[in-house]
């Protein structure tokens, strides 16, 4: 699942309800949600967010 130009709102309740396995991808690379909480009180808006699937939710071939 791919998140594009999420608001704040929208990206804090995606880390409260999904904090232990929430990664983003932004253009500084991969960070957990955990990592990024701190920043989301800064920021008004993170955009170009995808998030990485867990290991149970990849396809198999």
């Amino acid at each position: 699942m791919i998140y594009k130009e999420i608001s704040l709102a929208a990206a804090m309740q995606m880390i409260i309800n999904d904090v232990d396995n929430l990664y983003f991808e932004n253009s500084t690379g991969l960070v957990s949600a955990k990592e990024i909480r701190f920043y989301f009180t800064q920021l008004k808006t993170y955009k170009w967010f995808k998030r990485i699937p867990k290991e149970e939710e990849l396809p198999t071939e």
